[in-house]
């Protein structure tokens, strides 16, 4: 069995590449898992720099190479409040004016009946395609 060593693919026209760490990671431009609780951290990423606390629930992430454009998707999901109520829900938003190349503004909200805030969740996921 032979190996191939290389450091980037190309297209034939040269237009679209990708390192063998981006093959390995799989397609997305980039993805984390984030404990939000606390001071928030990445569990792991993937072309992410750094994140910023900016209030309860909301979070900037920072990619490490910018994207080509702000016309990507931001895939995320949470963990469910983390209390005792068992019939709240949470979800995850973005702020499409948050959109750039180099970072996204990602929130999430939990809700129960008619009143709902912005959260700190203990487990916040999310996925990056261009």
């Amino acid at each position: 069995m032979s190996t191939l060593k290389v450091g980037t693919l190309q297209d034939t026209s040269a237009g679209n590449s990708s390192t063998p760490a981006e093959i390995y990671n799989g397609r997305a431009k980039a993805w984390g898992n984030i404990s939000g609780t606390g001071t928030p951290a990445f569990r792991d990423s993937y072309n992410c720099s750094s994140l910023t606390d900016n209030d309860d629930g909301d979070y900037t992430i920072n990619f490490t190479n910018n994207l080509v454009d702000d016309d990507y998707a931001v895939l995320g999901s949470a963990q469910n409040w983390e209390g005792t109520q068992t019939d709240s829900y949470c979800g995850v938003s973005i702020r499409k004016d948050t959109l750039a190349v180099g970072s996204f503004r990602i929130m999430i909200m939990r809700w129960r009946w008619d009143q709902y805030a912005f959260k700190d969740s203990g487990v916040v996921c999310f996925a990056v395609f261009r």
